[in-house]
């Protein structure tokens, strides 16, 4: 489960969201209308190319990663934010259902 957290939003729409999933095997973003989040299946020039292709010209989008430091070229970032990644490390509660 580790591995999934070094980039949440890429799991996500290739895992349990799938169906709200648009785009490939290099990037995919949410339907319109559910999430402003975009993931890359690797943080490099070729897959942000790749998103933003896949984008219309005036999207805004959100996108998770731990690198302070990131080209996002030929995106362009406006607006970055600190954010807390928490994690339960322990057993599920036996009452606990979704």
């Amino acid at each position: 489960m580790i591995a999934q957290l070094d980039n949440p939003i890429w799991s996500a729409l290739t895992s349990g969201n799938e169906e709200l999933a648009v785009g490939n095997d290099k990037a995919r973003h949410f339907l319109s209308g559910i999430s402003a989040f975009v993931a890359v299946a690797k943080h490099d020039s070729e897959h942000f190319q790749t998103q933003s292709e896949s984008m219309m010209p005036t999207t805004t989008a959100a996108i998770f990663t731990v690198n302070k430091h990131l080209d996002t070229s030929p995106l362009k970032v406006i607006n970055r934010i600190e954010g807390y990644q928490m994690l339960y490390n322990a057993s599920t509660p036996d009452h606990y259902t979704l």
